[in-house]
């Protein structure tokens, strides 16, 4: 799972690049007034890659954050934070001797270009990298963990009235193969997965699927869809009613669904 750093720089800078440092050219980078390093975690395998979150730190008070398939989101550092910025480019980048269990290593690829509009190859990306799991690694996932914390936490407190009701389609296994209809209901944070009139699941979501829910529902334009949706229903979040018409890929918000239809399929399935 590698993760990308691109940088930018607007105006006079008066600092080289130090070859030395794993992000050799962070420092004159940050020298320029108007400035930006962005970190994008990017997905690679032998079949292809894959941009994901992309984050932009620059000389503005807000981390912006880049999520596939969601508005842009300003998450603002404290002022501890933005002043270790410049020492965070020189900590060690070295994959560490031992791995977290069960976890495999990834990389950091830090570069100068853009990342929505650089090579779709990461591998033709020029830039530094930096290994997953690194004291470097660790410092920047930590940066983004508590502002991410701080705006979730903001964002419940303000939030409206979120409500969802969504129809789902899904396949079942066995022979012959049929299609069947779910129903889910959310309400805040409490997500009900029916079948006809049998609650199949019941859960709570975690703070930051509310969130994202309430995030993705809000930047959704009044008339969406596909012709031959997976998910069709509306959400209602802030006084704005939504419609929805999607399939389960283009709709990553709305994992947890998924993830407690599961569950429902399994119930039936057994």
């Amino acid at each position: 799972m590698p993760i990308v750093v691109t940088a930018l720089a607007l105006g006079d800078g008066d600092v080289s690049d130090d070859p030395e440092a794993c992000v050799p050219f962070a420092d004159a980078v940050m020298a320029h007034p108007h400035w930006q390093l962005q970190v994008g975690e990017a997905w690679q395998s032998c079949m292809r890659s894959d941009m994901g979150p992309v984050l932009t730190i620059s000389d503005q008070p807000d981390l912006v954050w880049d999520q596939p398939g969601m508005p842009l989101r300003h998450l603002p550092l404290t002022e501890p934070e933005r002043a270790a910025l410049g020492a965070l480019w020189h900590l060690d980048c070295a994959q560490p001797a031992v791995l977290p269990e069960a976890q495999l290593p990834g990389t950091f690829i830090v570069a100068r270009a853009g990342l929505r509009s650089g090579p779709a190859d990461l591998d033709l990306i020029d830039g530094a990298r930096i290994a997953q799991f690194s004291p470097m690694s660790e410092a920047i996932q930590g940066v983004f963990a508590a502002a991410r914390a701080r705006y979730v936490a903001h964002r419940l407190a303000g939030l409206g009235d979120l409500r969802a009701e969504i129809e789902i389609r899904e396949e079942l296994r066995g022979w012959p193969r049929r299609r069947d209809r779910y129903h889910a209901t959310l309400i805040g944070r409490r997500l009900e997965i029916r079948r006809g009139d049998r609650v199949q699941t019941r859960v709570d979501l975690q703070d930051d699927e509310v969130v994202d829910i309430a995030d993705w529902a809000r930047a959704l334009p009044d008339e969406i869809g596909v012709p031959d949706p997976d998910l069709r229903g509306h959400v209602l979040v802030d006084g704005r009613r939504v419609s929805v018409a999607e399939t389960w890929q283009d709709v990553r918000p709305l994992w947890p669904v998924q993830r407690a239809l599961s569950d429902a399929r399994f119930a039936d399935e057994h």
